[in-house]
């Protein structure tokens, strides 16, 4: 079975600051970044990674993400999804150049996680890519286009399948990643005492 987004989501435009946006020491809220998402596009959290602090120039409260949102990226080249599977030790706010998406209470169940890998699919990304309205800026995929978004929604069970391989495949290519670059420095240091015997 397939739903549209909008039928799975409730979509909020992420918060519109004036300009660039600019850290403030005795900033109320955090703010998420493109930079405080990791190259498998996962929010990066822990091992002392710190948000940007901002105050607010409208009330913030809705545009406040919690865990079990998802943000979409609708500015951009790359437009992709990255479940919040995270508790923010203080209010965090979206910018305007995300989408919030909080999965209906009253929609056929659609776990966050799994929203996020069905966004990031290949079918989905054309479809994005087709959408997107390019100009002299920068590629912007619109709220209708994202609403109208279709994904295939499986039972919870094969959902929770799904994100399980997902974590896996994930997991797996940080370690071939991880044995690849000792692989290089064990090379590396071979050739250095090759060269200074």
């Amino acid at each position: 079975m397939k739903k549209n987004i909008g039928e799975l989501c409730e979509i909020q435009l992420g918060m519109q600051f004036r300009g660039r946006i600019e850290p403030e020491p005795d900033g109320t809220h955090a703010v998420i970044m493109i930079r405080d998402i990791g190259p498998d596009r996962r929010l990066l959290a822990g091992d002392g990674h710190e948000r940007a602090l901002v105050l607010p120039p409208s009330p913030p409260e809705r545009y406040l993400v919690h865990a079990g949102d998802v943000l979409f990226l609708a500015r951009g080249q790359v437009n992709y999804a990255v479940p919040i599977n995270i508790t923010f030790e203080r209010p965090t706010i979206a910018p305007s150049f995300f989408f919030i998406l909080r999965p209906r209470r009253d929609a056929a169940t659609v776990l966050p996680e799994y929203l996020a890998w069905a966004i990031n699919r290949s079918e989905a990304q054309e479809y994005l890519q087709q959408k997107a309205r390019r100009g002299s800026h920068m590629p912007l995929v619109g709220k209708a286009d994202v609403q109208t978004l279709p994904v295939p929604v499986p039972p919870v069970g094969v959902q929770e399948h799904v994100v399980a391989l997902d974590r896996l495949a994930r997991q797996e290519r940080e370690l071939v990643n991880r044995i690849a670059d000792l692989n290089l420095q064990r090379i590396r240091a071979a050739c250095e005492r090759a060269v200074n015997r």
